[in-house]
């Protein structure tokens, strides 16, 4: 190959073009990362009919070059079908498996590769790989993988590529936990990679109160408190981290003394996590500034469409009262993500 400044692509005939110029720009559009495109809706689950054997979905995949002397080059390929793979049982002690997809590139790896004719097939007497019938990704069931190298998927990659037998990029997808004479697999199988490539969006609303809403404790059940407050979703969203500061939150007690109770938010039809609010003055009227917060998963039925949030809030007080009214305000942020990992943290038994 001649040795000049190479471009991928132009059109000059003639003009060299290695592949690793292709890695190369997969790396560069990418940013080096390595995992599951988000927006190809990686999962896991199990092979139907088959107790002991993991189903992966099909999915499409980016992964950072690990061969020395092909730094900052990306593989980048398709799994167009589901993939089953089969797990062993478990006998008197228990066992973690992690299963990953692993390229292979026999030329960066010094193995031998057969020559191929203007036919397309072997040359007579070639010895080696034949190119055209090798698989460049598989998937690959590490068993009993430390607990070390569980941390992440990205603590499992340097793991996996100390072993002799691995010299590509490792892309791992499902975690297999066992117990002692385990037969079964129902339970015991969770994604374990990370998304790349998927899209982020944030919207601010910034909520004036126009109105007076109050509420005259004691009540332990929440109550909404204030307007509902609506907000478009993205039609690709799967997540969304939602935090509501609420500026001025009235606090009233004739004699003055101790308000408290909780506070949380509705949204996506979830109840965002709960916290306790406290004002303690000697004063009969108090204000404070206080805030909620969650980290959501965004179901099919709800992107795409107007969703709304409200305050909620607990008084233990009798003849306590709290709320919003016009000095009140309400700052409401909103990030959707594009993560087939979401994983809701709000408090579904809250009232």
């Amino acid at each position: 190959m001649a040795d000049n400044n190479q471009v991928w692509a132009v059109s000059t005939p003639g003009a060299p073009h290695d592949a690793r110029l292709a890695r190369q720009a997969a790396y560069a559009t990418t940013g080096g990362v390595t995992g599951i495109v988000a927006s190809s809706g990686p999962g896991v689950g199990l092979t139907p009919g088959v107790p002991m054997s993991v189903r992966l979905d099909p999915c499409s995949v980016v992964a950072a070059s690990t061969y020395a002397g092909a730094r900052r080059e990306s593989y980048s390929f398709d799994v167009p079908e589901a993939i089953d793979v089969a797990v062993t049982t478990t006998g008197s002690g228990s066992r973690t498996d992690v299963i990953a997809l692993v390229v292979t590139d026999p030329v960066l790896e010094g193995r031998e590769i057969m020559e191929i004719g203007e036919d397309g097939t072997p040359l007579p007497g070639s010895e080696g790989i034949n190119p055209q019938e090798h698989d460049y990704w598989t998937a690959v069931r590490f068993s009993s993988v430390p607990s070390s190298a569980r941390k992440s998927p990205e603590v499992f990659r340097q793991w996996a590529l100390d072993r002799p037998d691995v010299n590509g990029p490792v892309i791992p997808y499902a975690i297999v936990t066992q117990g002692s004479n385990s037969v079964g697999l129902e339970g015991k199988v969770k994604p374990f990679f990370e998304t790349v490539m998927g899209r982020e969006a944030s919207i601010i609303v910034d909520q004036e109160i126009t109105k007076t809403y109050l509420e005259t404790g004691k009540f332990n059940s929440y109550r909404t408190i204030g307007p509902s407050i609506p907000f478009e979703v993205p039609w690709w969203a799967t997540r969304a981290r939602v935090k509501a500061t609420i500026q001025g939150v009235s606090t009233r007690l004739d004699g003055g003394g101790q308000r408290s109770g909780k506070i949380s938010g509705l949204t996506f039809g979830q109840s965002m996590r709960q916290y306790r609010w406290d004002s303690r003055t000697s004063s009969k009227f108090g204000r404070q500034n206080l805030s909620v917060w969650a980290d959501l998963s965004v179901s099919s039925s709800r992107r795409g469409t107007t969703q709304d949030f409200r305050l909620r809030m607990t008084s233990q007080q009798t003849g306590a009262t709290v709320g919003l009214d016009e000095w009140s305000h309400i700052f409401l942020e909103i990030e959707f993500i594009e993560d087939p990992n979401a994983v809701d943290n709000s408090d579904p038994g809250t009232d």
